[in-house]
């Protein structure tokens, strides 16, 4: 019965770092080309 609890532990720690990172990604692409964007209008 442990065994069957640490791999669904497991599994769930792997699919929240996965989620994670995902979340992570997604907020920091936009953010980064936003502000390329942002630059660039602001110096022409």
């Amino acid at each position: 019965m442990a065994n069957v609890l640490k791999n669904f532990m497991l599994v769930l720690y792997q699919y929240h770092i996965d989620r994670a990172l995902d979340l992570f990604v997604a907020g920091l692409l936009p953010a980064c080309s936003t502000t390329h964007k942002s630059n660039q209008s602001g110096r022409s």
